[in-house]
């Protein structure tokens, strides 16, 4: 989120002025410009602020408080700009490491961009405010904003700068993060109608579904109306969409894991069924170098205005691809042999949930784990390397794209790996490994080393791949091939709300709580503790389950044509 002053002087302009024209006489600038200002910050908050009529605009009961804050910021900079000119354009500001931490990085450069001309000095203390009374300092920051020192001068900037951080930090964040738990939260969904569909008419058919609903629902993100065109319609179809995209992957993973497991030699599967795990780390590096071109061939209120549809409907193209492969596949041995035997399931989900319970928590527990240690590496990294440690956003999303290049080949060596030695035990180590990490990972970012940023995000997604790579193996395993579309589905699914939707929501929230990495450490290492006890639950590869099974059926078949 980026909240600039020009925001929230279009803002009260047009609140005072209560037209939009009015307002841009008032600033000397265009009437689109200050409507694009207050739409930016709507967006920005993710909140209405202003209500449209043909006559006049009125502020919503959210917005007043809004109105309220910018009102005291403007006036606080009003201050600073001519307490600044008195100090001789220096600032010393205390603090108290408990309410900041190392956010200072952050604000410092947040300061430096609203007022470049202006010294900001920090002082840590353990009483902050101590320094105010024999003028050692001229402001102080504790638990809530500032503190302020003499009454003839005020540290405006840094509140207005506190301020933002917080809102992006716990409300804007949290709120974004909650929006892409939506995606995970309706996996469950897809899990269980294409899951069951799947042990009954077939892993084909599934993924032929599954993309489709993908497919159309990416596809009209795109064609999406603004929150400025329909209001808050647009977002609650956005959420509807994303929820059908979510019911998409949740259907469809089990179906291609399947597809490329059943396939394969069954000696060999964890490196055929390791082919479907690549996909977030593909999908990682095409999303960015899809935004990065758009970001390089058109302007920022370009990509604003239409822009960012752009990558939605070229998916259309991916789709269609995706579609001609898949219709021209024919359906796996084990799901045909089902057929042929007459074996298939008739209410799958109530077998896997009265036969199969301790195959569905062993593979469940399996799976946060990794899911947690992908959400802190790829999503919590940016957030955290940028608003506590001052990263460039570009430094840290070349860490992530380096270590998720690597990804498309250590996911398949995993694979490869856990089907020479023991599946359980590669997966168990780079557990172990991944909750040992997160401690380490934090510690060498302290010295805010760029170097260090990539080596650390790198071998976070090193102990990814030998947990996800092995991982599609180790979840089919553990059902009977005549349930296994349905287990998977639903243990793949299932485990996705309890580990991938909500870490990085957790994350933010222990860090904004404790203004401390350490609980965030401990929250992976948890994770990764019920990952160990679920493999602990599992059982090892069994080959024979699926030999037998294909020749039980071959041998009627081989009856009749003698």
């Amino acid at each position: 989120m980026n909240v600039e002053l020009r925001y929230l002087r279009a803002l009260v302009a047009v609140v005072d002025s209560q037209t939009f024209t009015d307002a841009a006489i008032a600033l000397g600038t265009s009437q689109a410009a200050i409507s694009r200002s207050v739409a930016a910050l709507e967006r920005a908050l993710g909140l209405r602020i202003l209500q449209r009529t043909t006559r006049n605009v009125t502020p919503t009961p959210a917005g007043e408080r809004i109105i309220e804050h910018a009102r005291r910021v403007l006036d606080e900079v009003a201050l600073l700009e001519r307490a600044a000119q008195d100090q001789g354009g220096e600032l010393r500001v205390s603090y108290a490491w408990s309410a900041l931490g190392r956010r200072t990085v952050a604000l410092q450069r947040k300061w430096e961009e609203l007022h470049p001309a202006v010294r900001l000095i920090w002082v840590q203390s353990n009483a902050p405010t101590g320094g105010l009374a024999n003028g050692g300092v001229d402001a102080a920051v504790v638990r809530r904003p500032l503190v302020l020192g003499r009454p003839d001068f005020t540290a405006a900037a840094t509140r207005t700068a506190a301020y933002l951080e917080r809102i992006h930090w716990t409300d804007g964040t949290l709120l974004a993060f909650s929006t892409y738990a939506v995606g995970y939260i309706s996996r469950p969904v897809g899990g269980i109608i294409f899951g069951r569909l799947g042990d009954e008419i077939g892993r084909k058919k599934i993924l032929v579904i599954t993309l489709m609903l993908i497919g159309v629902a990416t596809f009209l993100i795109g064609l999406l109306p603004t929150y400025d065109n329909i209001g808050v319609i647009a977002p609650a179809i956005l959420v509807f969409l994303r929820f059908a995209q979510g019911v998409g992957v949740g259907g469809e993973w089990g179906g291609a894991v399947l597809l490329s497991s059943e396939f394969g030699d069954p000696n060999r599967r964890g490196f055929w069924a390791s082919a479907a795990q690549i996909g977030p780390p593909a999908g990682n590096l095409m999303a960015n170098g899809a935004l990065a071109v758009l970001t390089l061939t058109l302007s920022e209120q370009a990509f604003l205005d239409y822009g960012w549809r752009i990558a939605f409907l070229i998916s259309a193209l991916l789709v269609a691809f995706g579609l001609w492969i898949r219709l021209k596949l024919e359906d796996t041995p084990i799901f045909k042999a089902m057929e042929a035997r007459g074996d298939k399931p008739k209410a799958p989900i109530r077998e896997v949930l009265t036969t199969q319970r301790r195959p569905l928590i062993a593979a469940m527990l399996s799976r946060i784990g990794p899911d947690v240690t992908y959400a802190l590496c790829t999503v919590f990294t940016l957030t955290y390397g940028i608003q506590e440690l001052g990263f460039d956003r570009g430094q840290v999303l070349v860490a992530v794209l380096i270590g998720s290049a690597l990804q498309l080949f250590t996911m398949p060596l995993a694979g490869a790996i856990s089907d020479r030695i023991n599946r359980r035990l590669v997966y168990g180590i780079a557990a172990v490994a991944a909750a040992v990490w997160a401690y380490l990972f934090f510690i060498v970012l302290e010295g805010r080393s760029p170097v260090m940023l990539i080596v650390g995000t790198v071998l976070g997604l090193l102990c990814h791949s030998f947990m996800y790579g092995p991982q599609a193996a180790f979840v089919v395993e553990q059902f009977s091939p005549r349930l296994r579309s349905t287990g998977s589905s639903l243990a793949y699914t299932f485990a996705g709300i309890i580990g991938g939707a909500i870490a990085p929501f957790m994350f933010t929230l222990l860090l904004s709580t404790f203004h401390s990495w350490v609980p965030v450490a401990m929250y992976l290492s948890v994770a990764c503790l019920l990952t160990l006890v679920g493999l602990a639950l599992g059982r090892d590869s069994n080959v024979a389950e699926d030999e037998e099974y294909l020749q039980a059926s071959d041998e009627p078949a081989e009856a009749v044509a003698r």
